[in-house]
């Protein structure tokens, strides 16, 4: 059976949390992970003392315990004396609001997640994008055509400094690709004149 119990500070602030464990258990863990992690619950605790502080059982649940802790967080979140910093259970707007902040204040360290992860996943990069592509392949153009404007000279410098450092290859590719239409052409009057003769 699943518990919602609450750490009441002598000082009113409160923080809610769940378990499947017994509360003295989980006040064990609290006061263990106080000392490595730095959440607002942990942060105020550690400054007023774990003396001032006991578990309290707020209810007894069967099932849905994390709806049910999440229930209790959103009621009380606006709550300046509430020590609950983050929500359970996340609706997709709040996953998606999250995931941005969190994304422009981390921003070199995911770009360098990314790029490690495309880097050792090119197959499933591909299949990404063709599904994301298949999905909505207007809305795909148009990201395409909006991130090329936006980036346009700094793409149209990438081709030039590309075409300088590869310009012979880009010759020789030139001269066998004409060379192949010149042949593709002759073959094609030979054809032509002797299916006319």
């Amino acid at each position: 059976m699943g518990k919602i119990y609450k750490l009441e500070c002598d000082d009113g602030y409160y923080y809610y949390g769940s378990t499947k464990g017994s509360l003295e258990t989980r006040f064990v863990f609290h006061k263990k992970d106080s000392k490595s992690k730095k959440s607002p619950v942990y942060k105020h605790i550690n400054t007023i003392g774990w003396d001032k502080v006991r578990i309290v059982l707020i209810e007894e649940i069967n099932e849905g315990i994390k709806i049910k802790e999440d229930e209790y967080i959103r009621n009380n979140i606006n709550d300046p004396l509430c020590l609950n910093s983050n929500i359970v259970v996340s609706t997709e707007e709040d996953v998606k609001k999250w995931g941005k902040t969190y994304r422009e204040t981390h921003k070199e360290q995911e770009k360098e997640r990314i790029a490690k992860w495309q880097h050792e996943n090119p197959e499933k990069m591909i299949e990404r994008q063709r599904r994301h592509i298949e999905k909505d392949p207007e809305g795909y153009k148009a990201k395409q055509k909006a991130w090329y404007e936006k980036n346009k000279e700094s793409v149209l410098e990438k081709q030039r400094l590309y075409r300088e450092a590869n310009r012979d290859k880009a010759k020789a590719y030139a001269k066998s690709y004409y060379r192949n239409i010149t042949k593709s052409k002759s073959l094609e009057e030979n054809h032509v004149d002797k299916t006319l003769s």
